[in-house]
């Protein structure tokens, strides 16, 4: 084990990447090979034979032994041969060797399967690479290491505390309870405020054998910590709540994070929330470092916010803390590094004048004097109105004040005219010396208490003193006037072209900023009748627009040529809101949006082509189910983060006998089928090169055939990838015939009160949809059963019980089978927060489900079986977590918050926002990982190949897990390594 990295980095990463740092590097499969071989070498009667080991694992070795090669498994020779009588007293000593070396072997693979055990009990298993390692292991290696393993395992899936429901004899109990009976409990329970439990005898469960697709766990390094968190750093995508605590782990417990961390930080929150962490982990701030990453203001402002523990986003209310004096010298650097301020400056203006309060930009001025007046703007205009507006003021209060008194001189005190006089002076830098001295001096005469009759004023030192600020205070809201007009905002002009329908000059003016003019790209395509045009002016600014503008746009445009039945938006933020209008676009043409998504191909090849070259790469068709990550900054810390939208297989999915059958007879109708497409397609091919070869073609049509050449020969290699698939899937159909697997669900939830002893009643409820998602019903506390759909609740708890208590649990089960038989197809799931306190508030809150063949089996909570768990951390008090598709047996990851922070809140009057989040991520608008990893090998020069098997050193494989036995130097990339796509593969060499 190694002991020199910090306990809290190696937890971080087995939790992300299933990975163990072993400093060990013997294998059991050497030690065997060697220890074969000191025996055969220190044995008198084998010195002057002819030997070497052809191959060897745990069970078996090849040996080639005087020129004829044996074959021993478990220590006996596999298979008799003639020749061996040749040799015979050689042999019985090989033989002698090779079992005794096979015991000792075998002993000592002993304890690690022991080891390995106790991971199957959580549902995890060592890959091949790592069980050969901890088998070389002695007793006190693998105690410590499952002392290490086990308790951080059990933290991950959810087994580190009590799931205890209200009914625990679930389901039998709530299904053969009366109505009435569930009734009353429930009512008991709530007049107590949770105290009241119904009195139940629990009945032993039944022991049944439990088969389950383990995770596998293998051997990581240290390198592999530093990569993560680079990725992190290095992340197109806003980083997640837990993303940030992972870092702030990093830079705690790692002292020399300065060495990891990246040249450019492309994205703004993320390089606000990174410089953030330096500065509070630094003895000295690396000013040098992180000055010049700093070249737009927002990002100053960002950087302010996460300073006075705001998110990022800049999305909710901020306040801005008190900064140091050190702080304000650093952000004030910063700004001054920055250019084109006074856009962004007024984009936000009410955030920057806030921010002015608390850094006092006025005392650097003499250091960064066109700083300090582009921070002030044209609110500089604005003080100095106000000013001469209070100074006018003043004077003619005096004024009239000395009016009434020349009338009636007894009648009036000198308190109005002190007090003006005193309001004069607080402005006394703007008032010319000589009236501040005239009226000082008339001041001090009325406090010496001079006679009445003898004071007077000179009015006309006031008067032109009036007369000549009201010229100033004209001048300067002419000037205020000619500021705004000459640093008028980008939007307005924009908006003021398509108003006046000056459609080129307001295309002209958003290809200055290319990002701004993609995400107007479909507004333009509505306003503008000549769609080439448009088109045209996307096609030349395309090479600057960023990765991930580009990724959305031609996720947004491969769908935009369908009717849409809704709309649904995504209101990004620290939470995510899902917006649904009924009122929905005319779709656009077919071929203008292939042409849109043409570009973006060729603008990401682009961006990608000068990163590491690519060699041989696999890419799993599932990948095609993946999402690509663009809305990470809202995600809970779960055991294993899909971006959302993406679909992943249950892992058990029950078919009968004829199911199987009629499934392997549609997967070879559709091979059949693919190839004859593929036939069809190489005689184009064939034909396509003969016309090439005929010299009677012209330049121009011989470059019309090789661009027809490309497009077929792409053709072709989608269609192969087709027909691999599909025999892939043959074989693995065939494989499962007569074969039963389980297939039932069985979500939880667990909580407790709050530290503060608070009271928390947290609900589990679904939604069951149909295909057209029809409402069909729900089950939560207020409807504990659904005896169509065969759903069932534990029974609703309102109080979570002491913080360091046991907690408390409720459970809903169901059968994919039960809801498809019966018409119905997608359960939504969702947990809410009765009594109002946002989840993000309370101390202990997880959520996940199993997947067991027999729910009135074994523990309620089977370990093995847990297939997700999250820790919900939302800052709303309702949550979709996932929806299952039972007519397709996937799940899709959601993530997203129901409701805002409602208290009250219960499934059955959450429909119209449930019905947001299902039109948005049952068919998201979105590219997927496959089309992704696609264009990167275009770009990179890989080679696609149709197994893992074909891969070796240097390669990649794209796979949805890892599997059991991972090729040495082959580089794995699962959909959950959100990190790593995010850093290598949607970002651009170009920056």
């Amino acid at each position: 084990m190694n002991t020199s990295i910090d306990k809290d980095l190696k937890k971080i990463l087995l939790r992300r990447r299933n990975k163990v740092i072993i400093d060990s590097n013997q294998n059991i499969c050497d030690v065997y090979k060697n220890e074969i071989l000191n025996g055969i070498k220190c044995n008198d009667n084998l010195k002057n034979c002819c030997y070497s080991i052809e191959s060897i694992n745990e069970t078996v070795i090849i040996i080639k032994f005087n020129n004829i090669l044996l074959e021993f498994e478990n220590g006996e020779i596999k298979k008799n041969i003639k020749e061996i009588e040749t040799f015979e007293s050689e042999f019985i000593a090989l033989s002698k060797i090779i079992k005794e070396e096979t015991e000792k072997i075998q002993k000592r693979m002993v304890l690690s399967l022991s080891f390995n055990e106790n991971l199957n009990n959580l549902g995890y298993s060592m890959d091949e690479n790592m069980f050969r390692v901890v088998s070389t292991f002695s007793t006190n290696e693998i105690d410590e290491l499952n002392k290490e393993l086990i308790p951080a395992l059990k933290e991950i899936i959810g087994d580190n505390v009590w799931y205890n429901p209200l009914y625990p004899n679930f389901p039998k109990q709530v299904i053969e309870e009366k109505r009435a009976h569930l009734y009353l409990y429930a009512l008991l329970h709530y007049w107590t405020n949770g105290k009241f439990y119904p009195f139940t005898e629990v009945e032993e469960r039944n022991k049944t054998p439990i088969e389950v697709q383990y995770k596998n766990i293998t051997i990581g390094k240290e390198e592999d910590i530093h990569e993560l968190m680079y990725n992190l750093m290095n992340a197109a995508e806003s980083i997640s709540e837990q993303d940030i605590k992972d870092l702030e782990t990093y830079f705690n417990k790692y002292k020399d994070f300065n060495k990891y961390i990246p040249e450019t930080i492309c994205n703004k929150e993320n390089l606000a929330i990174i410089t953030n962490l330096i500065i509070k982990n630094s003895e000295e701030i690396p000013i040098d470092k992180i000055i010049p990453k700093f070249n737009v203001v927002t990002d100053v402002l960002r950087l302010s916010a996460v300073m006075s523990g705001n998110s990022a986003s800049l999305n909710n209310k901020i306040k801005f803390k008190s900064f140091s004096n050190r702080e304000r010298r650093l952000l004030m650097q910063l700004l001054n590094n920055c250019g084109n301020r006074l856009e962004d400056f007024f984009r936000y203006r009410n955030l920057w004048e806030r921010v002015c309060e608390r850094i006092h930009p006025g005392k650097y001025r003499s250091t960064y004097p066109d700083l300090v007046d582009d921070l002030l703007g044209a609110y500089k205009f604005k003080k100095n109105s106000k000013a001469y507006k209070k100074e006018i003021e003043s004077y003619e209060k005096i004024l009239n004040w000395y009016n009434i008194f020349n009338n009636n001189p007894k009648s009036k005190s000198f308190s109005i005219f002190i007090e003006e006089i005193e309001k004069l002076f607080k402005i006394r830098p703007k008032i010319p010396n000589e009236i501040f001295e005239y009226l000082n001096n008339a001041k001090c005469k009325c406090k010496c208490n001079d006679s009445e009759n003898e004071f007077s004023i000179d009015v006309s030192i006031i008067k032109e003193r009036h007369d000549k600020l009201n010229v100033m205070l004209v001048e300067s809201s002419k000037q205020m006037k000619e500021y705004k007009q000459n640093n008028r905002r980008f939007s307005s002009k924009v908006e003021a072209k398509l108003s006046n329908k000056e459609f080129d000059e307001a295309m002209n003016l958003l290809s200055q900023k290319p990002g701004v003019f993609s995400r107007r790209l479909d507004e333009l395509l509505s306003k503008v009748s000549d769609d080439d045009k448009v088109i045209g002016y996307f096609e030349n600014i395309a090479p600057k627009v960023s990765v991930k503008v580009l990724l959305s746009l031609k996720g947004y445009f491969q769908n935009r040529f369908k009717k849409l039945k809704v709309r649904v938006f995504l209101i990004k933020g620290k939470v995510s809101k899902h917006c649904l209008k009924t009122k929905v676009k005319e779709e656009l043409d077919m071929s203008v949006c292939e042409k849109i998504c043409e570009i973006c191909d060729k603008a990401l090849i682009n961006h990608f082509k000068d990163k590491p070259k690519l060699n041989n790469v696999y890419l799993s068709e599932k990948m095609k189910k993946q999402i690509i990550p663009l809305d990470i900054r809202s995600a809970s810390s779960a055991m294993e983060t899909y971006s959302k939208g993406s679909r992943f297989d249950l892992f058990f999915k029950k078919l009968t006998a004829e199911e199987q059958e009629q499934h392997i007879k549609d997967l070879n109708i559709e091979l059949a089928n693919n190839e004859e497409i593929l036939k069809k397609n190489e005689e184009e091919l064939s034909h396509l090169k003969n016309d090439l070869a005929n010299e009677e073609k012209t330049e121009e049509e011989k470059k019309k055939i090789n661009d027809e050449i490309v497009k077929v020969n792409n053709k072709i290699r989608k269609i192969n990838e087709e027909i691999s698939n599909n025999k892939n899937m043959i074989e693995f159909a065939n494989s499962r015939l007569g074969k039963d697997k389980c297939n039932k669900v069985r979500l939880f939830i667990w909580w407790t009160n709050t530290k503060k002893d608070e009271r928390v009643d947290i609900d589990l409820s679904v939604m069951i949809y149909d295909e057209n998602l029809v409402d069909l019903g729900h089950v939560s506390f207020k409807n504990l059963g659904n005896d169509k759909y065969k759903i069932y609740h534990s029974g609703d708890i309102v109080d979570g019980g002491d913080f360091d208590g046991d907690g408390v649990a409720e459970f809903i089960d169901f059968d994919p089978d039960e809801i498809l038989s019966n018409g119905g197809r997608y359960i939504a799931t969702s947990v809410i927060s009765f009594n109002g306190l946002a989840f993000n508030k309370l101390d202990n809150c997880k959520f996940g489900w199993m997947e067991r063949e027999d729910l009135n089996s074994n523990e309620l909570f089977e370990p093995k079986t847990v297939r997700q768990k999250l820790d919900i951390n939302t800052e709303k008090t309702s949550t979709t977590p996932v929806i299952f598709d039972c007519k397709t047996r996937e799940i899709v990851w959601v993530d997203a918050t129901l409701t805002g922070n409602k208290i009250c809140v219960c499934i059955e009057n959450s429909k119209e926002p449930m019905n947001a989040i299902l039109y948005y991520y049952l068919n998201p608008l979105k590219c997927n990982m496959y089309d992704l990893f696609d264009l990167h090998i275009q770009a990179r020069g890989g080679k696609l190949v149709n197994t893992e098997e074909e891969l070796s050193e240097g390669d990649v494989a794209f796979v949805p897990y890892l599997p059991y036995k991972c090729k040495e130097g082959v580089k794995y990339i699962r959909p959950t390594d959100l990190d790593i796509v995010l850093s290598e593969y949607m970002t651009s060499a170009l920056d």
